[in-house]
C-alpha cells in the first residue's frame, strides 16, 4: 500500500476509517474493527514522516515486492520495518506466544489481535532476557532449536530445573532427599556455577576490550548490541578478570 498525502487527508476526513499498522505494512480499516494499539496517530503524523526507518533507522522504503513487517515503537517516529525474510522464528506456529529474532540480534514478539482474521498483527521489541523468559515458559516442543546460544541457554536452564526427580506423594524419605538435593543445587547455582559463568563473561569482555584498546565506551556498545550493558557492569567484570 502506498501512503500518499491524498490518502492521509482522506483518512483524516473520514473518522469511520483509520490508518493502522498491519503485519505487512499499513492499511485502512473500519475504526470499529481495529485494536487501539494498531492505530497510527495521524494528527501527529506529517506527510514527510510517512516513510519510517528500517531496522538501522535509515529512512527509506522497502524494495518493490519485498514482504515486510512493521515493528511498534513508543511513537510512530520510533516504529521501524524489516523484511520478513530477515526474521528467524524461535517458536513454532502453533505456540501460544510468537517469538522471533532478527539477523542483527534483536528479538521480536508478534501479538495476536482482533483483526488477525484479515491478516494483520502487531510486532514489538523484546529484550533478550524477556525473550528467554518467554521461551523458557513455553513447552519444549514449541521452541525452535535454531542452534543459537540463546536457545541453548534456555534449554540448559530448563534441564537444570528438572534435574531432581520429584518424589511420589507420601514418600517421606524421598521428600527429604529431594528437598536436600534441591537446596544443594540452589547453593551450587548461586555460588559455584554463577562464579563460573561470571568468569566466562569476564573472559569474553577482556578479549573484546583488548581488541578495542580498552575503550570502555566502545566495548560497552559492542557487547550491548544483543542485551543492554552498563559501563559499571563491564568495569566490574573486567575488575574481576584482573584478580
Amino acid at each position: 500500500m502506498t501512503l500518499t498525502p491524498e490518502l492521509l487527508r482522506a483518512v483524516r476526513a473520514d473518522q469511520a476509517v483509520v490508518l493502522v499498522v498491519a503485519e505487512f505494512g499499513f492499511t485502512v480499516l473500519p475504526k470499529t474493527a481495529v485494536d487501539e494499539h494498531l492505530v497510527v496517530p495521524l494528527a501527529e503524523l506529517a506527510v514527510d514522516e510517512v516513510a519510517i526507518g528500517d531496522e538501522q533507522r535509515r529512512h527509506r522504503l522497502p524494495a518493490p515486492g519485498v514482504e515486510t513487517v512493521v515493528v511498534d515503537g513508543p511513537s510512530w517516529a520510533q516504529a521501524w520495518w524489516i523484511p520478513r525474510a530477515e526474521l528467524r522464528q524461535l517458536t513454532v506456529a502453533e505456540a501460544p506466544v510468537s517469538v522471533w529474532a532478527t539477523s542483527s540480534g534483536r528479538y521480536l514478539r508478534r501479538h495476536p489481535s482482533r483483526v488477525d482474521a484479515v491478516g494483520h498483527g502487531r510486532w514489538s521489541v523484546l529484550e533478550q532476557r524477556a525473550a528467554a523468559e518467554l521461551l523458557y515458559a513455553a513447552e519444549s516442543a514449541h521452541v525452535v532449536d535454531d542452534g543459537s546460544r540463546l536457545v541453548a541457554a534456555v534449554h540448559a536452564a530448563r534441564a537444570v530445573a528438572t534435574t531432581v526427580t520429584a518424589p511420589v506423594d507420601g514418600d517421606a524419605a524421598g521428600e527429604e532427599e529431594a528437598f536436600a538435593a534441591l537446596a544443594t543445587l540452589t547453593e551450587l547455582l548461586n555460588q559455584t556455577v554463577t562464579a563460573d559463568l561470571r568468569r566466562q563473561r569476564a573472559g569474553i569482555a577482556a578479549r573484546v576490550a583488548d581488541r578495542h584498546d580498552g575503550d570502555l565506551a566502545v566495548v560497552t556498545q559492542a557487547l550491548g548490541v544483543r542485551r543492554p550493558l552498563s559501563q559499571w557492569t563491564l568495569k566490574d567484570l573486567l575488575k574481576g578478570r584482573s584478580r
